[in-house]
């Protein structure tokens, strides 16, 4: 992807490497690689910094600093759209819960209602439609009231969303 390259790459860092002086910051380069260019979104690669030397010569080496991976996504691939919609909320128990999911791919959900230590309460799956659904879980009667979480997995996305509830005792 890149030219390999050496002190004859910079006529300061020749000189400087040729008088045995210290490198100063002006001698720094800035390198940017896109590789937009040659890879695809969504495609996993290996970042490899290949260091050749020769036992004869001395030299500064190289660094590398403030090294950034993008971290704002170029696009959001179809099938990592997921949404859960989760109503009422407040919920009282013995109530019924409602589940709206929107998503791009068709596939199992699954759907895990845990107390605040982490105890699952309920457990269930639905199989969505790419035009998404609507499901509804019934919370138990003698559920204490308090905050619970809804975990909501799609397996075709593999992307989970936790969602808080507050369920309010009779």
């Amino acid at each position: 992807m890149v030219d390999p390259y050496d002190a004859s790459e910079d006529g300061s860092w020749k000189s400087s490497f040729a008088d045995s002086a210290d490198p100063i910051a002006s001698q720094l380069k800035k390198r940017v690689i896109d590789i937009t260019e040659t890879f695809d979104p969504e495609t996993e690669i290996l970042v490899r910094f290949r260091l050749y030397s020769n036992e004869s010569v001395n030299g500064w080496g190289w660094s590398i600093d403030y090294l950034r991976i993008q971290s704002t996504p170029l696009f959001v691939p179809d099938h990592l759209v997921f949404k859960a919609q989760i109503y009422p909320n407040p919920i009282q128990n013995g109530g019924t819960m409602n589940l709206v999911f929107k998503a791009e791919k068709h596939g199992k959900v699954h759907v895990e209602l845990r107390n605040i230590s982490g105890q699952n309460i309920l457990v269930s799956s639905f199989d969505v439609s790419l035009e998404g659904g609507k499901f509804q879980m019934s919370i138990p009667e003698n559920l204490q009231g308090g905050l619970y979480f809804v975990d909501v997995r799609s397996e075709a996305s593999n992307i989970l969303e936790v969602h808080k509830i507050l369920v309010v005792s009779n």
